[in-house]
């Protein structure tokens, strides 16, 4: 439990650090230049992931509340408008007009349906930190980045490849997670 933790405490720092501090980007760009900027961010970033993969799998599941029955079937809902938030969110789309951080707005909806459908102590240390996390860089990069200028239209083709694509990511993802987490994600 405590390298899952330690990792999702570090995913978070590394991500607040460049929010809070607008200077540390810039520095850091120019310390390590572009290149090693991003790999060293990487790097970090990487290292969190890994401690948060292996804490996870290497904590038995403490149940902290059953999940009702409906759980499983409204976590696959919520996931396919998490992997469309999420997909949107690095695509010319029209959904980029109406949502100013899609990606964040993705990860708090990922964990909504994982805490609905999961009742043990390690799922809810992991969705309920990386979702709170998720949740407060919202308002704080909303303070940093001052006033949104929302984009223009884009053609209607964006948001039909976008739809497409969410729909290869899910049911791709729908098939390959109980190999990368050990647990089904089926309805």
């Amino acid at each position: 439990m405590i390298l899952l933790v330690l990792g999702i405490a570090l995913f978070a720092a590394a991500h607040l650090a460049t929010a809070f501090d607008v200077d540390l980007r810039r520095r850091s760009i120019e310390r390590f230049g572009p290149d090693g900027h991003r790999g060293v961010f990487s790097l970090v970033v990487l290292a969190a992931l890994a401690a948060i993969v292996f804490g996870w799998r290497g904590t038995d599941p403490v149940f902290l509340y059953a999940p009702p029955a409906w759980s499983r079937v409204a976590a696959n809902v919520a996931m396919a408008i998490a992997f469309l938030l999420f997909v949107a969110s690095g695509a010319p789309s029209n959904l980029r007009r109406w949502l100013r951080h899609p990606q964040l707005l993705s990860v708090v909806v990922w964990a909504a349906a994982h805490l609905t459908a999961n009742g043990d102590l390690r799922s809810v240390v992991l969705f309920a930190g990386l979702g709170a996390w998720a949740a407060a860089m919202i308002p704080i990069l909303d303070r940093r980045d001052g006033e949104w200028v929302r984009p223009e239209r884009k053609p209607v083709v964006g948001d039909l490849v976008v739809l497409a694509i969410t729909g290869v990511v899910f049911f791709g993802v729908r098939f390959a997670h109980p190999y990368f987490t050990g647990v089904s994600a089926a309805f």
